[in-house]
């Protein structure tokens, strides 16, 4: 029996015969073609191609990307290889270095950095990144960081609230506690 191993979901096929290669299946604008021994022939859909030529498909299997064992410290990941592993306490945050040299620091795990009024999801930043913006973190996943915006926007709406501010001040907060008004630089300070 011909076995058709996915190369490409749903687009190309290796052709199997045992162990040994006998030809592809690609996807065309017009349906597939099949080359078995050098020889071509079209069908409009796979079907067809199960039912004439009796080849068995194999399932797609998903894979979940897969993180080496030695790109995370403390628990966190890392974009890279980690060299000269720290946890630094004055930040609460891993840092690490990419080669066993370099001065650049970079904190493991996901963060939520806030640059002039929005706050970005990011992998691994650099400590100076942390160092001059406001930040949350880290995070073991991309999705636990995301997570905490809602809480995040409306704690520093509720901050604005707090602080004693003039009237524009606090029409700027409450748009953006409502998310109905985006303020530039000129209304709010």
């Amino acid at each position: 029996m011909i076995v058709a191993k996915p190369v490409v979901p749903n687009q190309y096929w290796i052709l199997k015969d045992g162990d040994r290669k006998i030809g592809n299946i690609q996807a065309e604008p017009g349906g597939f073609a099949v080359k078995i021994n050098n020889h071509i022939e079209r069908y409009k859909n796979i079907s067809t191609i199960k039912r004439k030529v009796a080849i068995d498909f194999e399932k797609t299997v998903r894979q979940e990307p897969v993180t080496e064992p030695g790109n995370e410290i403390y628990g966190y990941p890392t974009t890279h290889r980690p060299y000269n592993a720290i946890y630094d306490v004055r930040h609460q945050v891993p840092l690490w270095t990419r080669e066993s040299r370099s001065k650049s620091w970079s904190a493991a795990g996901w963060y939520r950095v806030r640059q002039g009024r929005a706050w970005t999801v990011v992998e691994c930043p650099k400590l100076i990144v942390l160092e001059r913006y406001p930040y949350q973190g880290p995070f073991r996943t991309q999705a636990e960081a995301q997570s905490v915006w809602h809480s995040t926007s409306i704690a520093s709406s509720i901050d604005c609230v707090r602080r004693k501010i003039d009237s524009r001040e606090i029409l700027c907060c409450l748009s953006m506690m409502l998310e109905i008004y985006k303020p530039t630089s000129l209304d709010c300070y």
